[in-house]
């Protein structure tokens, strides 16, 4: 989110902010990568019209496509991905939902709550981060405060939740072949 604040500094919005485009670099350095779909923003413009990014990570603003939207989308992507840095799943994901489905259901922010035992702060931030009004999510330069603070805590509990999900599936597969 660091870079993302710069980014906005400098009137850039990314557009497309999903794990795929967040690199790791050398000593744990998080990069945002892929600015094919970013756009620069004069001093006197404010808003994008045009719908583009990954479906699952766009805001409520950009699917419905009518009154334009701000930096606040980027933010909305991020939240997506601090959500599924978490629970290791995506916030809106599910089978077999066509793009009508997935919009009524980030339209209207419906999502499974963060796991028990998710810091209070990282839950918080989700929730403020995921917003349906754009003007009530944090900006940028917020969002870099909270996340940095807590994201190495969030990313050493997934990867523990993911190992200990593992050794499940591990032992279960263990059992099935002892049969």
């Amino acid at each position: 989110s660091c870079g993302l604040s710069h980014m906005h500094k400098h009137r850039i919005m990314h557009r497309d902010i999903k794990p795929a485009n967040i690199f790791i670099a050398e000593r744990g350095v998080v990069k945002l990568g892929d600015l094919g779909l970013g756009r620069y923003f004069s001093s006197n413009t404010f808003r994008a019209h045009s719908v583009v990014g990954t479906p699952f990570y766009m805001s409520p603003e950009v699917i419905a496509g009518n009154g334009g939207y701000s930096f606040k989308s980027d933010i909305w992507s991020l939240g997506c991905v601090l959500y599924e840095i978490t629970t290791l799943v995506c916030p809106f994901a599910g089978s077999g939902l066509n793009f009508y489905a997935l919009g009524m259901r980030i339209s209207r922010a419906e999502y499974a709550p963060l796991p028990e035992g998710t810091s209070s702060r990282i839950c918080s931030l989700c929730q403020d981060m995921l917003q349906v009004q754009q003007d009530a999510r944090p900006d940028s330069m917020a969002t870099w405060q909270t996340t940095g603070q807590h994201l190495d805590f969030v990313v050493a509990q997934s990867w523990a939740r993911k190992r200990e999900e593992e050794r499940e599936l591990d032992f279960e597969t263990d059992e099935q072949q002892s049969e």
